[in-house]
This record gives structure tokens, C-alpha cells and sequence, in this order.
């Protein structure tokens, strides 16, 4: 009985081999897609320095320029906040993505270890060198597959929420000037 459970369990456990390699070239190619927009993103960044005086000499990032253009033809201090609650929903949008890629891509990456020991145990066990030199290939493979994915993850999710929180600094404060500028106007 003991051993037929473990049978299964091994079974199952083998079968999501192919399942978890697959994921993690997925994931591999995605961070790799991941990192490319992360690039195009920062040469896009400009320092901000939002001038007192002027909201046109502004140089506002994606997400500030886009609230400025969408806030100045707002004339409601809640619809104000809307915009702002709106542009941290993208931004947390944005950041998912991330999180996700440095989460899945270790878990992904200890599986794929895990799941060919088992052969190459069994390759050891029967004195067959190449089966477990071939499952330790796999296992170390996608390994390193997994902490690239989570790296790269958690390094651009890093970076993004400190740039996302200046640019909702620069928001906040944008919304301020418009608010006064819309209680001047009444």
C-alpha cells in the first residue's frame, strides 16, 4: 500500500517535469521581454523637476505627463483625486508583472530541481552515470532559469516602485496646483 502511494506520488511528480521546464522558458523569455521594456522605460525617465511657477516647463514622466494632460481638463477637485487613484492603479498594474515574474520564476526553478533528483537518484542507485549526470543537467538548468526570472523581477520591481513613487509624488503635487488654480478661477 505504502509503496503504490509513493509510486503515484512520483509519478506525479515526475510528469510535471515537462510542465515546469516549459514555464520556465516562458518565464525566461518574458523577463528577457521584461527587461527590454524596463530599458525602453528608462531612457525614456527624465529627472523630474516640477517648477513652482510653471507647470508647462515641467518635465514629467509616462504616468505625470499623462495626468497633466488629462487633469487640466478636470474642473472638480474629486475628479482630481480619481486621476490620482487611477494612476496608482496603473502603476500597481504595472508593478504585478514583476512581482510575479520574481515570484513564479524561483518557485518554477526549485521545482525543476527537485523534480529530476529523483531520477538521477535512481540513475546513481543502478550505477548509471549518464541518467543522473543528464537529470543533474536539468536540475541545475533550471535553476539557474528560475533565479534569472526572479531576479530580474525583483530588480525592475525595485527600481519601478522607487521611480512610481516620485512620479506620484509629482502627481500629487501637480493635482494641488490645478486644485488651487481651479478654487482661484470660482
Amino acid at each position: 500500500m505504502n509503496q503504490s502511494i509513493f509510486s503515484i506520488m512520483y509519478l506525479v511528480s515526475s510528469s510535471l517535469l515537462y510542465p515546469v521546464v516549459i514555464g520556465l522558458l516562458a518565464l525566461f523569455v518574458y523577463s528577457l521581454f521584461a527587461l527590454g521594456d524596463f530599458l525602453s522605460e528608462y531612457t525614456r525617465q527624465q529627472k523630474t523637476q516640477i517648477k513652482k511657477d510653471s507647470l508647462n516647463e515641467s518635465k514629467l514622466n509616462y504616468f505625470g505627463s499623462d495626468f497633466l494632460t488629462r487633469a487640466r481638463h478636470v474642473a472638480d477637485v474629486n475628479e482630481l483625486q480619481w486621476l490620482i487613484g487611477e494612476c496608482e492603479m496603473r502603476m500597481a498594474h504595472k508593478l504585478e508583472h514583476t512581482r510575479l515574474l520574481s515570484t513564479i520564476g524561483p518557485i518554477l526553478g526549485l521545482m525543476g530541481t527537485l523534480i529530476p533528483l529523483g531520477p538521477a537518484l535512481i540513475g546513481l542507485a543502478k550505477g548509471d552515470v549518464t541518467q543522473l549526470a543528464d537529470n543533474l543537467v536539468i536540475a541545475f538548468a533550471t535553476t539557474v532559469l528560475g533565479l534569472f526570472a526572479g531576479g530580474t523581477g525583483y530588480l525592475l520591481t525595485i527600481v519601478r516602485k522607487r521611480w512610481y513613487a516620485q512620479e506620484l509624488n509629482d502627481i500629487e503635487y501637480i493635482s494641488e496646483v490645478l486644485s488651487h488654480e481651479t478654487t482661484q478661477t470660482k
